[in-house]
């Protein structure tokens, strides 16, 4: 799985989300992205692209949440 965040959550929310989801996702790559076109939630609500998919969550737990169901 590839997981793609996007530079505007990083830097609105969360600076370490890259670390927290390479600790917590081990298999997957994580790669950062300067825009991946979600038109803006990125700066409000955490947003990754997983294989080219957009996954949104409120907090870093429930986006891991979402991540482990996939």
């Amino acid at each position: 799985m590839e997981i793609v965040i996007c530079q505007l959550t990083l830097e609105a929310l969360d600076n370490n989300l890259k670390e927290y989801l390479t600790q917590n996702c081990a298999d997957d790559t994580v790669l950062v992205a300067k825009c991946i076109g979600c038109c803006g939630e990125c700066a409000s609500t955490y947003v990754v692209l997983v294989d080219g998919d957009p996954v949104v969550a409120s907090s870093r737990e429930k986006l891991l949440e979402r991540l482990h169901s996939l």
